[in-house]
């Protein structure tokens, strides 16, 4: 894996206060679920982006890598204790060559629980 792709994912500190809104409220007004039910998420941005959400209890570490048009982000968790659940966010910007995602988590596929674009939550939601 060269560089090239080392630059599609990055650990990012902070969302945008509307990704943090939806976040802490979006699970609990529709679904009724915790924040942690929706282990992966992912936010689009509109402009080639995204924030992709994710939950753990352990340590996680980030890279991706390119499998024809598939852009694979590989999230390795480490030292999981399965009490405290905490949130890994990465901002993803993808190109022309890829036309799928593909989150594996220690190399197993896992699903998006949700998935929001942005363009279409700019107003309230409830």
């Amino acid at each position: 894996m060269g560089d090239f792709f080392r630059n599609y994912v990055k650990e990012v500190d902070s969302v945008p206060e509307e990704i943090h809104g939806l976040l802490n409220d979006f699970p609990n007004a529709v679904f009724q679920l915790s924040p942690a039910d929706l282990r992966l998420v992912s936010f689009n941005d509109g402009d080639n982006g995204s924030y992709i959400v994710f939950h753990s209890s352990g340590e996680v570490e980030a890279h991706t890598e390119s499998e024809d048009s598939t852009l694979v982000i590989h999230l390795t968790e480490t030292e999981t204790d399965g009490v405290i659940i905490n949130q890994f966010t990465y901002y993803l910007t993808t190109g022309e060559e890829h036309d799928t995602i593909q989150v594996r988590v220690n190399d197993e596929p896992i699903p998006f629980d949700l998935r929001v674009a942005m363009q279409q939550v700019r107003r309230p939601l409830f």
